[in-house]
């Protein structure tokens, strides 16, 4: 079936007030009288016809979703693998990386964060919410604990002509 098949099809079938849901299948653009790909073989499931109508509505189309779908659980499985880390195990991802490196990470055999406070204890911190001072958070400034220098001293600059 042709583009102008199709556009007169739709006319016709709004000129006769039968332009329906029930009678008209928008992602095809046909009558489903006539030969509807997306419901034409109720056989093979619906992932196989959103496959067949997604690549032939554009093929551009079809890659952009099944991109946006890899990139959404890729997403997903990072955010609930950093989730994991921070609230569950209390560590970051160069800790937990790292962890075999040092004596203070493991306590009777396995791996543990000196730093955790426990799941609940984690969450609070991590998200820093006190629930109306229902909660102490542990803030630390870092800035203050430590003496730095991050502006060069003028004895540091050195200018070559």
């Amino acid at each position: 079936v042709s583009l102008e098949q199709k556009k007169k099809a739709i006319i016709y079938l709004a000129e006769h007030d039968e332009l329906t849901v029930d009678t008209f299948c928008s992602t095809c653009l046909v009558d489903y009288s006539e030969t509807c790909t997306a419901y034409s073989n109720n056989d093979s499931g619906w992932f196989y016809h959103w496959i067949v109508v997604a690549f032939k509505c554009s093929p551009w189309s079809f890659w952009l979703e099944i991109n946006s779908w890899f990139h959404c659980c890729w997403i997903s499985a990072l955010f609930l693998f950093q989730f994991y880390q921070m609230i569950i195990l209390g560590m970051t991802t160069n800790e937990r990386i790292n962890s075999y490196r040092y004596k203070h990470f493991f306590k009777n055999g396995k791996i543990a964060s000196p730093f955790s406070r426990g799941i609940i204890g984690n969450f609070i911190q991590f998200f820093e919410c006190s629930c109306c001072g229902l909660f102490q958070l542990h803030r630390i400034d870092w800035s203050k604990k430590y003496q730095h220098n991050l502006l060069p001293e003028e004895t540091d600059m050195h200018w070559e002509v």
